[in-house]
């Protein structure tokens, strides 16, 4: 909405012209400031909005195997692009998981890697946002259970020229859990996802 004021006054101002102006001031300040009144280039920072974040979701997964968690290591990668200076790091805000055989006990542990592959291809951990997150075998008897996650670390930075993936890891095996073949009628796997949370891009 323009905001129209009448500035070939009269010599004498009249009550009227000056209300006028007063009210058309008023109504544009109250409610009528629009997207046409925000100049390309005005500069303005997200931080300045009202819904300033945006948010991802990234899931990493196992399925089940015949020996089970029989042994520690990687199991699942998922590359997350983005380069230092170009845009703005994700913090970790949350993170839950989800398992269809969690064994007998609970012993079998996870972690979640952000870490990076060098030019010769070996790989280096970043940080450890999950560490040993616990597959708490269910109170209700079964062994399915699903529970939040502790967050060890919530930055998840880029670096300027590598690429940097969520790792999955097995920290502590339990044989019995994730113990059966997978089967599509029944499957079996660990699934883990994490929030993340950044200013939103210009």
């Amino acid at each position: 909405m323009v905001l129209s004021l009448t500035t070939s006054l009269s010599s004498t101002i009249s009550k009227t012209e000056l209300q006028d102006n007063f009210t058309s001031i008023q109504t544009k300040f109250n409610g009528g400031i629009d997207n046409s009144d925000i100049k390309a280039s005005a500069g303005i920072v997200a931080s300045k909005l009202a819904a300033a974040n945006e948010y991802c979701v990234v899931t990493l997964e196992t399925r089940g195997e015949s020996g089970g968690i029989a042994a520690t290591g990687i199991r699942d990668e998922v590359p997350f692009p983005g380069l230092e200076g170009e845009q703005n790091f994700w913090s970790l805000k949350a993170a839950s998981w989800v398992c269809t055989d969690v064994g007998t006990a609970s012993t079998a542990r996870f972690d979640v890697e952000w870490g990076e592959y060098a030019a010769d291809g070996s790989y280096s951990v970043v940080e450890t946002l999950i560490n040993a997150e616990t597959l708490t075998f269910p109170s209700g008897g079964g062994t399915a259970n699903s529970k939040q996650c502790t967050v060890n670390e919530a930055a998840v930075e880029f670096d300027a020229s590598l690429s940097r993936v969520f790792r999955l890891t097995i920290d502590t095996v339990h044989t019995d859990a994730l113990s059966d073949a997978d089967d599509p009628s029944a499957p079996v796997y660990l699934k883990v996802s994490l929030l993340l949370e950044r200013q939103i891009q210009a």
